[in-house]
C-alpha cells in the first residue's frame, strides 16, 4: 500500500517533466531548422533584390520621355546641366558621395561609445519580476515578486576615467577618419576632373588631325589626277585618314569614361550635360623635401589616427589594470513579494559593497599581455606610418620634379615638329619632298601635341599627388591652381596648305 501510494503521487510529476521535456525538444528542432534554412533566406534576398530592380527599372522607363528624367525613388541622383568648375565639382562630391556619407556616420558611433563610457560613472536603476510555481502544484503555491535597485559606483580603480578617455580618443580618431575620407574624396574628384580635361583636348586634337588627314587625302587625289604623285602616296594618304579617325574614335570613348567616372564620384546622375569649365594649367613649383616631410607629419590625419590609436592602446592597458584594484558602490533595493504565508510585504535594504577578485585563474595576467601586445602593435604601426608618409612625399617630389622636366621638353619638342612641318611643307610645295613625307611630319605634330596636354595633365597630377601628400589638399586656393581660367597656348594643327598658296 506505501508504495503504490508514492507511486501515485509521483506520476503527476512526471507527467510534467515528460511534457516539459518535450516541450523542450520541439523548441531545440525548430531553432535548428531555422539554423541550418540558411539556403531560404538567400533565396528570399535573392528575390527582394529582383524586385527592387524590377521596380527601378519601371520608374526609369516611365520616365525615359520626360524632359528631365524621372526619380526611380526618393534618393534619385541629381541631374546637372550648365557650367561645372572644378570647385563646383569638389563641392558636389562632398554633399552627394555615398562612401563618404557612410564614413560620416561613423562620429555617430564614436559619440555613443562616449556616452556608453559616462555610464559607469551615472547611477544605476533595474527593475525585476518573478513568477514561481511548484511541481506537482497545490493550494497556493504560486509566488509573485517586484523588485527594483539603485546603485552608484564609488570606486573602479581608474576604470572609468580611463574608459572616458579611451571614447574621446576614439571619437577623435573618428575624426581624422574623416578628414582623410574628405582629402581623398577631394583628390579623386580633382584627379577625374583633369582626366576629363585632358580627354577633351586629345579629342580636339584629333578631331583637328582628322579634318587635316581629309584634306591631305582630297589635295593627294587632285594631285594624282594631274599626274603629280604616285598611287601609292594616295594610298598612305588614305591610310592616315583611318588611323586618325580610329585615334579618334578611342579619345572620344576615353572622354566618355573619364565623365562617367567623374559623375559617379560626385554622385550625380549619368544622364547630367554639363561644360567643363577652365583649362589645364602648366604652374611651375618648386618644393623643399624636408619641409614637405615636416607638413605631412604636422597635418596628415593618418598620423594622427595612427597616434591616437597608440594612446587608446596606453588607455585600455589602464583600463585592464583596474581589474586588480577592488570595486565599491552604493545601493538601495526593494521587494515586494508574497512569499511568506501568501501575504503580500515590502522589504528595504540600504548598504554598500566592496569587492576585491583575488585570484581569477591568470585571467587578469592574459588580459594585460593582450592589452601590452596591442599597445607594441599600435606603436610600430605609428612608426610605419610615419615610413611610409615620407616616402610618398619623396615620390610626390620626384613626380613633380619628372613632370616638369617634362613639360620643358614637350615645349621644345612642339616647335621642334611645327618647324619640321614648315620645312617639309615648303619643299613639298617645289617638288622636293614627297607628300608621304608630309604626312609624317604631320602625324609627328600630332602626336607632339598631345604628349604636350599630356605632359601639363602630369603636371598638374604631381601637384595634386603632392597636395596629398603632405595632407594640405582641401577646398581652396591652393586646389584651384591646379585648372586655369585660359588654355594654355599650344599650337593647333593647321590645315594643309593648298598648291598656290604653298607657292606664294
Amino acid at each position: 500500500m506505501k508504495n503504490r501510494t508514492c507511486h501515485d503521487s509521483l506520476a503527476p510529476f512526471a507527467r510534467t517533466a515528460v511534457k516539459v521535456a518535450t516541450s523542450l525538444a520541439l523548441i531545440g528542432a525548430l531553432a535548428g531548422c531555422a539554423a541550418t534554412n540558411g539556403g531560404e533566406t538567400v533565396d528570399s534576398l535573392m528575390r527582394e533584390r529582383a524586385r527592387l530592380a524590377e521596380t527601378r527599372h519601371q520608374a526609369r522607363a516611365a520616365g525615359a520621355g520626360a524632359e528631365a528624367p524621372a526619380a526611380a525613388d526618393a534618393d534619385a541622383l541629381p541631374v546637372l546641366s550648365g557650367k561645372l568648375s572644378l570647385a563646383d565639382a569638389v563641392t558636389l562630391a562632398l554633399a552627394n558621395n555615398r562612401s563618404l556619407k557612410t564614413t560620416y556616420l561613423l562620429r555617430v558611433e564614436a559619440d555613443g561609445l562616449v556616452t556608453e563610457a559616462y555610464a559607469g560613472a551615472l547611477p544605476q536603476v533595474g527593475a525585476s519580476a518573478s513568477a514561481e510555481s511548484s511541481l506537482p502544484r497545490e493550494d497556493d503555491s504560486d509566488q509573485y515578486a517586484l523588485g527594483v535597485e539603485v546603485s552608484q559606483a564609488l570606486w573602479r580603480s581608474g576604470a572609468v576615467a580611463a574608459g572616458v578617455r579611451y571614447a574621446r580618443l576614439y571619437a577623435a580618431s573618428t575624426d581624422f577618419t574623416i578628414r582623410e575620407k574628405v582629402q581623398k574624396t577631394v583628390a579623386e574628384t580633382a584627379a577625374k576632373y583633369l582626366d576629363v580635361l585632358l580627354e577633351q583636348h586629345l579629342v580636339q586634337v584629333f578631331e583637328e588631325a582628322a579634318a587635316v588627314s581629309d584634306r591631305v587625302l582630297q589635295t593627294a587625289k587632285s594631285r594624282r589626277a594631274q599626274g603629280v604623285v604616285s598611287d601609292y602616296e594616295v594610298l598612305r594618304a588614305e591610310v592616315e585618314v583611318a588611323n586618325t579617325r580610329a585615334e579618334l574614335i578611342n579619345e572620344r570613348n576615353a572622354l566618355r569614361r573619364a565623365t562617367v567616372a567623374l559623375f559617379q564620384t560626385l554622385g550625380v546622375s549619368q544622364a547630367s550635360e554639363v561644360a567643363f569649365s577652365g583649362d589645364l594649367a602648366y604652374a611651375s613649383e618648386a618644393h623643399d623635401l624636408e619641409a614637405a616631410s615636416a607638413k605631412a607629419f604636422a597635418l596628415r590625419p593618418d598620423l594622427a589616427r595612427g597616434l591616437a590609436a597608440l594612446r587608446m592602446a596606453e588607455e585600455n592597458i589602464a583600463i585592464v589594470a583596474s581589474a586588480y584594484g577592488p570595486a565599491a558602490d552604493l545601493f538601495a533595493a526593494g521587494d515586494y513579494a508574497n512569499r511568506v504565508d501568501d501575504e503580500w510585504q515590502d522589504e528595504w535594504t540600504l548598504g554598500a559593497r566592496a569587492t576585491w577578485k583575488l585570484f581569477d585563474g591568470f585571467e587578469r595576467r592574459g588580459r594585460m599581455q593582450v592589452a601590452r601586445s596591442k599597445r607594441d602593435q599600435a606603436s610600430e604601426t605609428l612608426r610605419d606610418l610615419e615610413d611610409r608618409a615620407h616616402v610618398e612625399v619623396v615620390d610626390a617630389v620626384l613626380q613633380l620634379k619628372y613632370a616638369d622636366e617634362l613639360y620643358q621638353s614637350q615645349i621644345k619638342n612642339i616647335d621642334l615638329a611645327k618647324e619640321a612641318l614648315r620645312i617639309i611643307e615648303a619643299g613639298s610645295s617645289r617638288g622636293r619632298n614627297t607628300q608621304v613625307e608630309v604626312l609624317d611630319a604631320r602625324a609627328a605634330l600630332t602626336k607632339a601635341t598631345g604628349m604636350y596636354y599630356k605632359a601639363v595633365h602630369a603636371h598638374g597630377m604631381a601637384r595634386l599627388g603632392l597636395l596629398s601628400a603632405t595632407g594640405a589638399i582641401e577646398p581652396g586656393e591652393a586646389l584651384g591652381r591646379l585648372v586655369g581660367a585660359v588654355a594654355n597656348e599650344a599650337p593647333a594643327i593647321q590645315a594643309p596648305a593648298e598648291d598656290g598658296d604653298a607657292a606664294k
